[in-house]
C-alpha cells in the first residue's frame, strides 16, 4: 500500500496518496501500538504528501510527531532522526523560518558526522565513493539553504564553510589515511595486510592492462570482479582497525585552518552546488532542482570569523566559457600560432597575437567577484576548486580589461584539493629520504624479442590502441633537461634513456625531490577501463615495446606507471615532484571529489609539492621552463614562486635572449622549422620579440602544494 501510495503522490493524486497514508497507519497502530519505528514512517509519508501540496501545517505536524518518535525509540545519533531532522528544516525554508532551517540542518549534520565515520569504519573505497554519492544531496540542501537565504548572515557563512570542510574530498583523505597507515609503523600487526593489499592491487592493474578479445579469456571480467572483490574486502578489514581512515580522528574546522595560512594569503574554496528551492510547490508544478551554481569561500589568514560567500553564476555558463579558454589557450595549431618561413636565406618568425576575450570574460565571472573582496594587502591565494574549474589555471587569467595583466602579475598562486588539506601533518613518523632522482628521455623501444601473435591478443586492444595513439616519440629537449637539472641538484641519480625505467619509481625509496620528464598519457572514460585511476599514466622505458606486445627486459616492469601505481607509494618524505609531460593534471572530474588521475594519486602518496601540466605542452619549451624553475628552486624559492618567476620568465623571453641558451636555440629551430640555426643565421624578426608570450607555451602550469 505504501508503494502505491508513493505511485499516487508522484502522479500528482494527492488525496488518494493521503488516503492510502492514514489507513496503513490505522493498520500499523493497530498492528504495533503508537510506538514502533514503522509509525514513524507513516508519519513521515503524510508530511511529505502535504509538505508537497504547501499545506505547512499538517506537514509540520507530522514530521514533528516523526521526528519525536524517532528520537524517543531509535536514540538522538540515529541517521532516522538525522532523516526527520532534515525534513523539517526543509519545511522551515519553505516557510521562511529560516534559522530554524539551518539549526536543524547542522543537527542532522553532527549526525552524519558520525555516520561517516561508521560507514568509512567498514567500507572499501568504492563503498565510500557510492556513499558520498548517496548523501550528496543533503550536501546540496545545506548550502542552497544559505546561499539563497542566508547570504548575509555571518553565523550562516561560518557554518557553510565549516560543512564545506567536513564533506569535500572525503573519499581522497581516507585513501591517504590508508596510505599513510601502511607505511607509518602504528600498526604492525596489520602489514601482512597492507602488504596484500597492494599486491591485490597490483594483480588488479596487470588483469586490465592484459584484457583479451578472443575467447580464450572469456572470463575476464569475472576473474577482475573477483579481485576487487578481495580488494574491498582487505581495505574493509584494515579500516575497522584504522581510526584515521574512518576520519574519527580528523574533526577539521575554520579555525585551525585560518592559523595555519600564512601571512597575507587567503584560501578560496570553490563549490559547485545544485541549488533547491524550498519555496517550489510540487502539486503547481514548480520547479525545485534549479541549475547548478558555482560558490567561492574567502578565507582570510588569521581571521576564521571573516569568512566570506560570492555566487559565481550559472555551472553551464561558466563551464562553456571553461572550454572556449581552454581552446584558446592551449591552441597547438601552428599555422594559429604562425610560425613559418618566407624565404630559405632568411626564416621568418611570425607571431600572432594571444586573443584573450574569452579569458577576460571567464575571469570577470570567477575572479573579480572575489577579487573585490580581498584584502589590499594580500599576496598569495590559495585556490580549492571543484568541478570544471579544476581544469583551469587559474593563476593566468586576465585581472583587467585589456587582458595584459594576469593574477600572476598581482598574486602568488598555488592549488589544493580542499582547504583542509593546509593542515595535513606527517610527524607522525619520519621517512627516510633518499638522493633526488631524475626520469628523462625514455627510451620507448627497449631490445626485446617479440611476442607471438597469439601471446600479443593477451592485451586490452581498446586499452593499448588508445595510448599507442600518442605517438609517443624522444626528444633532444627532454634530455637536456635532465641533464642540466642534475648538475643542479646535489646528489641527483639521472636516469635516462634505457635506465629510465618504472621500478625506479616502484623501488620503495622516497627521494626528497623527484624529476620525470616524459609523456604524459591520459584515456577518457571508457567501458573497459572503469576505474579512472588506470587511465592516467606516465610513459617510461619500453613503453612502446610493450604497447606492440613485446617483451620487456624484467627490470623494466611494464613500461608504464599509472596513476594506480603511483598512489600505493610512500612519498611522505618527498618535498617535490616536478611531471614535465603533458596532460599530467588531467583525470576524471567528480563533483566534490576532485580529479581522479596522477594529481589525486602523488597528493594520496604524501608528496608535498607537485608541479604539473593542464594541457599538452610544447617539449623544448616546457623543458626550458623546467630549467628556470630548478633555477629558482635552488636559489631558495619555494615551489610555488619558483613556478610562478618560471613562467615569466617564458612569457616575456625574447629571441636575443633565446638565442644565447642551447635550450633556447633548440626552441627557434622547432619554431622556425629549421634543422639548424648558426649564430649566423639571421632571422626575419626583431630581437625584443617575445615568440613565446601565447600562453600555450607556459600558462598550463601549476603547483599543487
Amino acid at each position: 500500500m505504501n508503494n502505491l501510495a508513493t505511485v499516487y503522490s508522484s502522479l500528482g493524486r494527492y488525496s488518494d496518496a493521503e488516503e492510502i497514508c492514514l489507513k496503513v497507519l490505522e493498520i500499523r497502530k493497530n498492528i504495533f501500538g503508537e510506538e514502533h519505528p514503522d509509525i514513524t514512517n507513516s508519519y513521515n509519508n503524510l508530511a511529505e504528501i502535504y509538505l508537497s501540496q504547501g499545506k505547512y501545517i499538517e506537514a509540520e505536524k507530522y514530521y514533528d510527531l516523526a521526528l519525536s518518535l524517532r528520537k524517543q525509540l531509535l536514540g538522538e545519533n540515529h541517521p532516522d532522526v538525522a532523516f526527520s531532522l532534515n525534513n523539517l528544516s526543509t519545511l522551515y525554508a519553505a516557510i521562511k523560518r529560516y534559522e530554524e532551517a539551518l539549526s536543524y540542518r547542522i543537527q542532522a549534520s553532527h549526525i552524519h558526522d558520525k555516520l561517516i565515520s561508521n560507514v568509512f569504519a567498514f567500507s572499501s573505497e568504492n563503498d565510500r565513493l557510492a556513499f558520498i554519492d548517496k548523501i550528496r544531496g543533503n550536501f546540496d540542501l545545506f548550502l542552497s539553504l544559505i546561499y539563497q537565504y542566508l547570504p548575509n548572515s555571518q553565523e550562516a557563512i561560518n557554518s557553510a564553510f565549516d560543512f564545506i570542510l567536513k564533506r569535500k574530498g572525503l573519499s581522497a583523505t581516507s585513501l591517504t589515511a590508508q596510505n599513510q597507515a601502511s607505511y607509518n609503523g602504528k600498526y604492525p600487526h596489520l602489514a601482512d595486510k597492507f602488504h596484500q593489499l597492494r599486491e591485490l592491487s597490483n594483480q588488479i592493474i596487470h588483469l586490465t592492462i592484459s584484457a583479451s578479445q578472443t575467447q580464450n579469456l572469456a572470463n575476464y571480467q569475472t576473474n577482475l570482479n573477483q579481485l576487487q572483490n578481495q580488494y574491498d574486502n582487505l581495505q574493509k578489514q584494515i579500516a575497522t582497525q584504522v581510526p584515521e581512515i574512518q576520519l574519527s580522528k580528523q574533526i577539521p574546522n575554520r579555525e585551525a585552518v585560518a592559523s595555519a595560512l600564512s601571512a597575507n594569503s587567503v584560501l578560496i574554496e570553490f563549490v559547485q552546488i545544485d541549488v533547491f528551492d524550498f519555496q517550489a510547490i510540487r502539486a503547481k508544478g514548480e520547479i525545485q532542482w534549479r541549475s547548478p551554481f558555482y560558490i567561492a569561500f574567502i578565507l582570510p589568514a588569521g581571521k576564521p570569523h571573516a569568512v566570506q560567500m560570492v555566487d559565481l553564476g550559472e555551472v553551464e555558463k561558466i563551464d562553456e566559457l571553461i572550454s572556449k579558454f581552454r581552446l584558446q589557450a592551449s591552441d597547438v595549431n601552428s599555422q594559429t600560432l604562425g610560425f613559418k618561413k618566407s624565404i630559405p636565406v632568411k626564416p621568418k618568425l611570425q607571431i600572432k597575437q594571444y586573443n584573450p576575450s574569452d579569458s577576460i570574460q571567464l575571469s570577470k565571472l570567477i575572479l573579480a567577484p572575489i577579487l573585490e573582496k580581498i584584502d589590499n594587502n594580500c599576496q598569495k591565494i590559495i585556490f580549492a576548486a571543484d568541478g570544471n574549474l579544476n581544469s583551469v589555471p587559474l593563476q593566468i587569467l586576465p585581472i583587467d580589461e585589456t587582458g595584459k595583466r594576469l593574477l600572476m602579475d598581482e598574486y602568488t598562486v598555488s592549488y589544493l584539493g580542499v582547504g583542509r588539506d593546509i593542515l595535513r601533518s606527517n610527524s607522525d613518523f619520519t621517512t627516510v629520504t633518499d638522493n633526488p632522482i631524475i626520469i628523462a628521455d625514455p627510451d620507448f623501444e627497449l631490445s626485446a624479442p617479440l611476442q607471438t601473435e597469439q601471446q600479443k591478443q593477451h592485451f586490452n586492444k581498446e586499452f593499448i590502441d588508445t595510448f599507442d595513439s600518442q605517438n609517443l616519440h624522444r626528444t633532444i629537449s627532454t634530455k637536456l633537461l635532465g641533464e642540466t637539472v642534475a648538475k643542479k641538484l646535489k646528489d641527483a641519480q639521472l636516469y635516462t634513456g634505457k635506465e629510465a625505467l618504472e621500478t625506479h619509481l616502484t623501488n620503495g625509496k622516497c627521494p626528497k625531490i623527484m624529476l620525470i620528464a616524459t609523456h604524459g598519457l591520459f584515456l577518457p572514460d571508457t567501458e573497459q577501463v572503469a576505474n579512472p585511476m588506470m587511465r592516467s599514466a606516465l610513459a617510461l622505458a619500453g613503453t612502446k615495446t610493450w604497447l606492440s606486445g613485446g617483451i620487456l627486459p624484467e627490470n623494466a616492469g611494464k613500461g608504464i606507471v599509472f596513476a594506480q601505481d603511483i598512489a600505493n607509494l610512500n612519498l611522505r618524505a618527498n618535498q617535490l615532484t616536478v611531471l614535465s609531460a603533458c596532460n599530467t593534471a588531467r583525470g576524471d572530474i567528480k563533483i566534490g571529489e576532485g580529479v581522479f588521475g596522477l594529481r589525486r594519486a602523488f597528493a594520496v602518496a604524501g608528496t608535498k609539492a607537485l608541479v604539473m601540466s593542464l594541457w599538452e605542452v610544447p617539449d623544448r619549451t616546457s623543458a626550458l621552463l623546467m630549467e628556470q624553475f630548478f633555477d629558482n628552486y635552488q636559489a631558495g624559492m619555494d615551489a610555488i614562486e619558483a613556478l610562478r618567476k618560471a613562467q615569466k620568465y617564458i612569457r616575456n623571453i625574447t629571441v636575443k635572449e633565446l638565442r644565447e641558451s642551447t635550450l633556447g636555440v633548440e626552441i627557434l629551430k622547432e619554431l622556425l622549422k629549421l634543422r639548424e640555426l648558426s649564430a649566423q643565421t639571421q632571422i626575419d624578426c626583431h630581437q625584443d620579440d617575445k615568440p613565446l608570450a601565447h600562453p600555450f607555451y607556459w600558462g598550463a602550469w601549476v603547483c599543487q602544494n
